[in-house]
């Protein structure tokens, strides 16, 4: 499970720019694609990752996050929808995953009228609900709203999400970190976290552009394997 959560919060991005730029591309002020690398702790690419963010005026954010990485005799493969108020509070969250031979396929809905979160599972899995607060955030929509915060020069508040189980999310502002991006060197955002889960506790870090969007740029994840990173190609 420490590996499936890294790789689904590695849902977590690369762009340009170092500089606001002069007009307001990208989350939240517009549609957003992104494409990324997944790559292994000597540079060596392992597979592929997207992530993409479609507005509805009326109705709020899609969030969408694919993964699909070619480790030698263990598949990794992840397919992750979510949905999210104006407010980026949670509405439903789906994820398909395949780890090895081990398969999942599975729906969480957030009543936020009961402050409970109702999670199914396909194949007999049945139903079960687990208590969120007023505004709920899965994976996907969590970090979609850390950037609109830091976008407004704030890091929200430690917090649970819910991507399958509940995890605990704590974070640690580091400071500014000059990286190598794109052939030139960047300023960013540096945040480490700690995400702990009911049976698993996982770190990684993730370098802000300082751009309006605040995009991800690098995503580094610690693994007992070896480290992994997403790294912007587009």
């Amino acid at each position: 499970m420490r590996r499936v959560f890294c790789l689904a919060i590695l849902v977590t991005v690369l762009a340009e720019p170092a500089v606001v730029p002069a007009s307001l591309d990208g989350f939240p002020f517009a549609d957003e694609a992104l494409k990324y690398s997944l790559n292994f702790s000597n540079g060596f690419p392992v597979g592929k990752a997207q992530m993409t963010a479609r507005r509805d005026p009326a109705r709020g954010w899609n969030f969408l996050f694919t993964l699909d990485a070619s480790l030698p005799a263990y598949p990794i493969i992840d397919h992750f929808n979510a949905y999210a108020g104006l407010d980026l509070c949670g509405i439903r969250f789906e994820r398909r995953s395949q780890h090895g031979k081990r398969k999942t396929d599975e729906m969480t809905w957030f009543d936020r009228s009961r402050s409970v979160a109702v999670r199914g599972t396909k194949g007999g899995g049945g139903l079960s609900e687990i208590p969120v607060g007023l505004c709920p955030h899965d994976a996907l929509s969590f970090l979609y709203f850390l950037r609109r915060e830091l976008g407004q020069g704030r890091v929200p508040p430690n917090d649970t999400i819910l991507a399958g189980a509940p995890y605990r999310v704590s974070m640690v502002y580091v400071g500014e970190k000059t990286i190598a991006h794109n052939n030139r060197q960047v300023a960013t955002d540096q945040i480490n976290f700690m995400v702990k889960g009911p049976a698993s506790e996982t770190r990684f870090e993730i370098l802000f552009a300082r751009d309006a969007a605040r995009t991800p740029l690098v995503v580094r994840c610690p693994l007992p394997f070896g480290s992994f990173s997403l790294e912007l190609v587009r």
